[in-house]
């Protein structure tokens, strides 16, 4: 009797044994998993162990987001970031250029990306805490569809001569008996330089932006459309003069010595207010940022013989 005892005893500890919690919950310390997901309209799924969870936060990567999360609980009514996992249904993500919505039913958590605008991936860490241990799920939505620039103003344009001088030296040695020419391209392969300081949110230097900036030609400022500028890094190209602008040199018989030739770099600055148009949301947002570009905008050209002789050559 007392054997059949023990045995009836093992079956019902077998029987507890089979509890989904006790099997799912075996989590290590800092057990960790990870999703990705399309940018627009992404979609995943898993089941997660909520014996002993306490809580769940959400973490979005770069930029203190805390403003842009919400915890919700069943209803939808507004709950604090520090309630209890049990309380938790629904965490939303959105700080108008990336939406990101987390639901929990039971064990059960559903990830929908509803659009990331940021030309980039965005990451994010859910983390679960158990009295036991931590586990973290690791989420990255791809890039969907980009917010796009539906206007710019500009602020007035300023203008600082002179913020730098460049000196270029080519030496000459006129060996023979006949005068020789030298043609000096003062703008060759000179760049000039735009650079869009953003004043607010980081999302703006994930963007590639073609936008007009402030360009000089020769005696006036004007507009130039440029493709390809990223706020935040410094954009360079070569002038549209750099190989266009020649100054001639004649170098007498039986002289030695070099040209010298000093550019003279100027500075345009503005402030603009750039308007974006996320089309998945049906928003619009305003960005600000200071607009500064250099151009080399003056040279001069001296010659120095090496006997001591010093000879101005020319000027814009």
């Amino acid at each position: 009797m007392k054997r059949i005892s023990n045995l009836l005893m093992l079956l019902g500890l077998l029987l507890v044994g089979c509890n989904d919690d006790v099997f799912t919950d075996s989590l290590v310390q800092n057990d960790s998993t990870s999703i990705t997901m399309d940018g627009d309209d992404g979609s995943a799924s898993m089941s997660i162990p909520i014996k002993n969870l306490q809580s769940i936060t959400l973490l979005h990567d770069g930029e203190d987001s805390k403003s842009y999360i919400k915890y919700f609980r069943a209803g939808n009514l507004a709950i604090s970031n520090d309630a209890p996992a049990s309380e938790i249904s629904r965490i939303v993500f959105d700080n108008d250029i990336s939406r990101l919505e987390i639901t929990k039913d039971g064990k059960k958590l559903d990830f929908s990306s509803v659009c990331n605008a940021s030309n980039a991936d965005e990451y994010f860490t859910l983390q679960l805490t158990y009295d036991y241990g931590i586990k973290t799920i690791a989420i990255k939505t791809e890039p969907g569809t980009p917010l796009t620039l539906s206007c710019l103003s500009f602020g007035e344009l300023m203008i600082n001569d002179s913020v730098k001088v460049k000196s270029k030296v080519l030496n000459y040695d006129n060996k023979g008996e006949s005068t020789v020419t030298i043609y000096n391209y003062p703008y060759e392969d000179e760049l000039f330089t735009a650079h869009l300081d953003p004043l607010e949110f980081d999302w703006l230097r994930k963007l590639s932006l073609t936008i007009n900036v402030p360009a000089y030609q020769p005696l006036k400022w004007v507009s130039l459309k440029v493709a390809g500028i990223t706020p935040g890094i410094d954009y360079q190209n070569l002038t549209w003069y750099h190989d266009n602008w020649c100054i001639q040199t004649h170098i007498p018989p039986m002289t030695g010595g070099y040209i010298q030739t000093d550019l003279v770099y100027s500075e345009s600055s503005q402030s603009c207010e750039m308007i974006f148009r996320n089309k998945v949301l049906d928003r619009s947002l305003s960005a600000h940022c200071n607009l500064t570009t250099i151009w080399p905008t003056d040279f001069s050209i001296t010659r120095y013989d090496s006997d001591g002789t010093v000879i101005p050559i020319g000027r814009w």
